[in-house]
């Protein structure tokens, strides 16, 4: 469905019916889970300074795809900033040229995410009592709950087990990965440096980086840390918000 659907929508090009033509195969499935954050943002858009400025049109042509027939709800994972804009980074040079972290957030204005402002335009779109945000932080607590409510009447969550060794792919890359691509931007091309990170993403050169530290350039980041309590707070005030 993300292949079918999420580029559908986030293209503005498309008529809303090629949309609605497209997802209609899926409505035999009761429930159709979309799993993709792509739909309100995405890494690209971090670094060009536009994350989550567009965020409503293409729920917006979502919702009028899915049309009033179908029972929709949204679940959105929030993340500590400090933690979340790296995570973005990382995921950005998997499939983009490779730039150094002080060069991706050189305009992207960052420090200016909000998660209440995003909450505020997914309920403008969906309805307050469809719009569900959760904690990335304590997940834990209520994942049993979550996943139960996400899969078919009947059927009883079973925690996948990941294996004790993850490849890189699953987190942020680690610091002697970021460190090994900077020190390749200066020596391969760019076809020869997106081999290199495919090669580490598949934990080709060194299984034991996936023990390293992640990267994490904003942990001393006090504004970040400040910001992203107070938005949690304001989202437990604001309720549904596990």
């Amino acid at each position: 469905t993300r292949r079918v659907i999420t580029p559908l929508a986030v293209d503005k090009k498309q008529p809303t019916q090629v949309l609605t033509d497209a997802q209609s195969q899926y409505r035999s499935y009761q429930p159709l889970i979309l799993p993709d954050e792509n739909l309100v943002g995405t890494p690209r858009q971090l670094k060009a300074g536009t994350l989550y400025a567009g965020a409503e049109e293409p729920c917006i042509r979502l919702r009028e795809a899915l049309g009033s027939d179908v029972r929709y709800e949204v679940y959105f994972t929030i993340r500590d900033y400090c933690d979340f804009i790296p995570s973005m980074y990382c995921e950005y040079l998997r499939h983009n040229s490779f730039c150094t972290f002080d060069k991706y957030v050189e305009s992207s204005g960052y420090h200016k995410l909000n998660w209440v402002n995003l909450y505020r335009i997914l309920v403008d779109v969906f309805g307050t009592d469809q719009v569900v945000f959760f904690n990335f932080e304590t997940f834990s607590k209520y994942e049993a709950l979550l996943m139960n409510k996400l899969l078919p009447q009947g059927q009883m969550y079973k925690r996948y087990r990941i294996d004790d060794r993850p490849s890189i792919a699953r987190a942020s890359f680690c610091e002697s990965a970021i460190k090994l691509f900077e020190l390749g931007s200066d020596l391969l091309d760019e076809q020869g440096l997106k081999k290199l990170v495919e090669l580490v993403e598949a934990g080709a050169l060194d299984d034991n980086w996936s023990t390293d530290q992640k990267y994490r350039p904003l942990n001393n980041d006090s504004l970040l840390k400040e910001r992203y309590t107070q938005h949690v707070q304001t989202l437990e005030e604001l309720g549904n918000f596990m």
